[in-house]
């Protein structure tokens, strides 16, 4: 969110835990990275614990986590991960991370001492099942701490597990479990490694690789828990007619029908119906001009490589770069993005103008994501859009105890 958002939530909610995430709030004329705006929300964390309103755990635990958003639920597990297997890629990425904010977080979590928000991680839940089954049995009964997110609607509840007969059964499921994959949360990974790395090097010879700074906090689900919804795209200064696009996407492979207004596709029940949603592979939605048309691709992928058969490459490889120039989707100045959550209407809401069109595009598999990150390649950008967000301070983990 923008400074003037976060500034506005933080002002109506003293206690909430943006003035430690974003404490540039409580300092208005100082930049973000100013060092007077990290060592406030050091300050702050750590006088907030002294008052209880941050009540630390007396002995190391597990936290289930159950998230609920209408009809969605979703249980996972807080934990800690290591960094050395992180560089190791028994930690999988797909996705590249920028140096400007990658810094920022590292400085952050040096400062702080703390993880204040988690990497957010899934593996195969059908693969592993076992471990999802048990995982969610862990969600029964009061919880131990609640909330509820008006902004986005979300119950959140957790149960604090540490008794040792069902923290050794959790660590001896997880021990089967080959690799983990960042779902979200590429910069705090790899800042919590950054900050591992400095402070390995600083102990020198004394390092002993269990050291508290060689884990970071995460929130690991099954991906069969998980909702993946589209995240979409936005084209302006379109210079084509509506014969001159479909001709060029015809004889680029793809296959052009007027939607009708009676398609009745299905898709989460917190999103608002719309009849455009596209929800099939290689199935597109247009509009244009005050209207809405289905785009299917009927050719083939410019390889086989998981990467190149996600539907955000193949739109970039088939239309927005041979059509309208868009090589790097980062820096076009003629595209933006429409996450999933602000719905269809948004996209249409978008386009008042004759120059400007929207593709809506179909979410990605968890599979998918998998697959790209087994390979060792990046997802293009703006391909996934997890829904609910992961509520940061539900849990907060300091790295070494300042006692």
């Amino acid at each position: 969110m923008s400074r003037p958002e976060a500034a506005e939530i933080g002002q109506k909610h003293p206690k909430s835990i943006i003035h430690i995430t974003r404490p540039e709030i409580g300092l208005p004329d100082a930049d973000p990275t100013d060092e007077r705006c990290y060592q406030r929300g050091a300050d702050l964390l750590h006088e907030w614990v002294q008052k209880n309103l941050l009540v630390r755990s007396e002995k190391p635990s597990f936290y289930i986590y159950r998230q609920t958003l209408d009809k969605h639920v979703q249980v996972g597990i807080f934990t800690l991960t290591s960094c050395e297997q992180y560089y190791n890629g028994l930690i999988k990425k797909h996705e590249q991370t920028r140096a400007a904010p990658e810094a920022d977080r590292t400085k952050t979590v040096d400062i702080q001492n703390a993880n204040v928000g988690c990497v957010f991680l899934a593996y195969r839940g059908d693969t592993y099942k076992e471990v999802a089954d048990y995982i969610r049995s862990l969600a029964t009964g009061k919880p131990d701490r609640v909330a509820h997110l008006d902004f986005d609607n979300t119950e959140h509840e957790l149960w604090v597990i540490n008794d040792d007969e069902r923290v050794k059964h959790i660590q001896d499921l997880f021990s089967k479990v080959p690799a983990l994959y960042i779902a979200d949360g590429h910069h705090r990974a790899a800042s919590a490694c950054n900050v591992w790395k400095k402070r390995r090097d600083l102990d020198g010879a004394s390092y002993k690789g269990n050291e508290p700074y060689c884990y970071f906090m995460s929130c690991v689900f099954a991906d069969t828990e998980l909702c993946v919804i589209d995240y979409n795209r936005v084209i302006t200064k379109n210079t084509l007619s509506n014969e001159e696009l479909f001709a060029k996407l015809t004889a680029n492979k793809f296959e052009i029908t007027p939607l009708t207004g009676n398609e009745k596709p299905e898709g989460p029940s917190f999103l608002p119906f719309h009849y455009a949603r596209p929800v099939g592979h290689k199935t597109f939605s247009l509009y244009i001009r005050g209207k809405w048309y289905n785009m299917k691709f009927v050719g083939e992928p410019v390889s086989n490589h998981p990467k190149d058969t996600i539907d955000s490459k193949i739109l970039t490889d088939f239309v927005l770069t041979p059509i309208f120039g868009i090589t790097d989707l980062r820096t076009a100045p003629n595209i933006s993005f429409v996450g999933g959550t602000r719905g269809i209407k948004a996209l249409e809401d978008k386009c008042q103008s004759d120059d400007t069109l929207a593709f809506a595009v179909p979410p990605i598999s968890m599979h998918q994501l998998f697959d790209v990150a087994d390979s060792g390649e990046m997802m293009p950008p703006k391909s996934t859009w997890f829904v609910p967000k992961l509520g940061d301070a539900m849990v907060i983990r300091f790295i070494e105890s300042d006692e």
